[in-house]
């Protein structure tokens, strides 16, 4: 839950600057998809918005997360010096619902320590009035994600070597949320070597999410 959606986004917009000055970039390079367009529109308007506070003058362009498109977007960055920004969410990033061929272009993940409901509430402090309903996300609702995730911080019960089912804990769950722990950790050891390992503005470090 996000305490404060526009101290919170103030954080976002300073943190995207020093990954700008960072890196020694002069534009950011957004990386959409239409799955999740609101994430996409959230990341962009936040580049924007660094624009907008801090009086530089960049341009934010978009480009679609398709094979065919991925290495246009280095090539642009490249060629422009710019960041590659991608719009993952939480849930995303846990479950690994991105492709390697194209998210592992990103240069940095300004909400991918967000829920979806905390994007939509970022979203509605931005401004921006894109509706998205609750994503399904590696066949599974993202509410069921974050259950799965916030479990696996207290137990490691996802990415742990043994089965889930082998947990001490295991007797405490209802059978939908079984099914999603089993189909989360047999992803999870499938997937290893596709995690990200990118720059992530640390959201729940803040003082303003819960």
């Amino acid at each position: 839950m996000i305490r404060d959606p526009e101290k919170l986004t103030a954080q976002i917009i300073e943190w995207l600057r020093a990954e700008l000055i960072r890196t020694r970039s002069r534009c950011f390079v957004v990386q959409t998809n239409m799955r999740f367009s609101l994430y996409s529109m959230a990341t962009a308007r936040l580049c924007q918005q660094v624009a907008n506070t801090f009086n530089i003058d960049f341009d934010v362009s978009l480009v679609t997360d398709e094979f065919s498109l991925a290495a246009d977007a280095v090539r642009y960055a490249e060629k422009h010096r710019g960041l590659i920004v991608g719009g993952l969410s939480r849930e995303q990033v846990f479950a690994r619902d991105y492709h390697k061929y194209s998210s592992g272009l990103i240069d940095i993940l300004p909400i991918a320590e967000l829920y979806h409901h905390e994007i939509l509430d970022l979203s509605r402090s931005l401004s921006l009035s894109i509706q998205m309903q609750e994503p399904i996300i590696r066949e599974l609702p993202a509410s069921m994600i974050e259950w799965a995730d916030r479990e696996n911080i207290s137990s490691n019960i996802v990415v742990a070597e043994a089965s889930p089912n082998t947990s001490r804990v295991w007797f405490r769950y209802m059978l939908p949320q079984k099914e999603a722990l089993s189909k989360l950790h047999q992803f999870e050891k499938l997937t290893r070597h596709k995690a990200l390992v990118k720059p992530v503005f640390p959201a729940r470090t803040s003082e303003f999410v819960q």
